[in-house]
């Protein structure tokens, strides 16, 4: 896997720390790691990132990664939350190879307003629903809902390992943001003019912890994200297929 062409280096690393979450612990834990992946973007150029990840949730509040918020309700196997996040996705037009891709706009990132219902049971697994808002208007109206499922195995005594499947709905305006080309754009770049609609993306992600004492563990995820017809139909685009991944410690406490 090339790690040359992938994400800004800020996109990358707030990006792995959502990830992270992906397989968190029950238990509270901060860590540190590494995180690198490949961006669906034409000739993006970054390099691997230290990147803090953070799991704390009390009996109202919760913060986890670069998002935070409060309990609206939350029992045994039910949570339902109110929040906000980060959404570090970016284009900036220089971190591009790709000469035409530098005569682009960038794509600035935003903040996010995040209700979420997640059903937690231990045999079950875990299923969740958020619906996210851009609060900042970075994207003149842009919105989304992320739905994902994921389940914990212990394959040995110290080692666990989270495999999980997930799909993401961008409406219009959030994908025009992000994959979008206009028409003044079009002139100055040589690219045609693109403007994508709503559509679903899926992915399929892994986790894996193995623990080295009750509270120190090593932690690797991976995320493999399908992109839609309607992303990788943009000619800002040259895969159908995005990468997150890290690696790092954590200690649960």
């Amino acid at each position: 896997m090339m790690i040359a062409k992938s994400f800004s280096s800020k996109t990358l690393v707030m990006s792995l720390l959502g990830l992270w979450g992906f397989n968190a612990a029950a238990n509270n834990s901060i860590g540190i790691g590494a995180g690198f992946g490949v961006s669906e973007y034409k000739e993006y150029e970054s390099d691997t990132q230290a990147i803090p990840a953070i799991n704390v949730s009390g009996e109202r509040f919760y913060f986890r990664g670069m998002s935070a918020g409060m309990y609206l309700y939350k029992d045994s196997v039910n949570e339902v939350d109110l929040g906000l996040s980060y959404a570090a996705k970016k284009f900036k037009a220089e971190d591009s190879d790709d000469v035409h891709l530098q005569a682009l706009d960038n794509r600035s990132d935003t903040g996010m307003a995040d209700i979420s219902y997640r059903f937690n049971h231990p045999d079950i697994g875990s299923l969740s629903v958020t619906a996210s808002a851009d609060v900042l208007d970075k994207t003149d109206g842009g919105y989304k809902v992320d739905i994902g499922y994921r389940k914990n195995f212990r394959i040995a005594e110290f080692v666990v390992v989270s495999p999980g499947v997930g799909a993401i709905w961008f409406n219009d305006a959030l994908s025009e943001h992000y994959y979008g080309i206009s028409g003044a754009e079009s002139a100055v770049s040589g690219l045609d003019e693109y403007h994508p609609e709503d559509n679903i993306s899926t992915y399929v992600g892994l986790g894996c912890r193995v623990f080295l004492s009750k509270q120190l563990a090593l932690f690797a995820n991976g995320q493999y994200l399908f992109l839609s017809d309607e992303i990788t139909s943009s000619p800002m685009v040259d895969r159908d297929y995005s990468i997150s991944a890290s690696v790092g410690l954590s200690f649960n406490f």
